[in-house]
């Protein structure tokens, strides 16, 4: 990831960034969500960077499902 600031929050294990550039890495299983609805990797590659308000990367779900991949949860403005 490349960002102007990453966060790291070891009590939860999640990560977040702001003022993101570039996120690359293989996001086949992760899940994904877009102002808390469960949305595709094309839905987020199509987002216009100007319109997040903020990007969460989760190590472990939070929604309480079993996924080990993790979870990349984005707010829009």
């Amino acid at each position: 990831m490349n960002a102007d600031n990453i966060r790291i929050n070891l009590k939860d294990q999640s990560l977040v960034g702001s003022g993101i550039k570039n996120l690359s890495g293989n996001t086949e299983n992760t899940k994904i969500y877009i102002n808390g609805k469960e949305s595709t990797n094309a839905q987020m590659q199509a987002l216009d960077p100007k319109n997040i308000r903020s990007v969460n990367i989760n190590k472990t779900s939070t929604d309480g499902s079993k996924t080990t991949t993790g979870e990349i949860r984005i707010e829009t403005k």
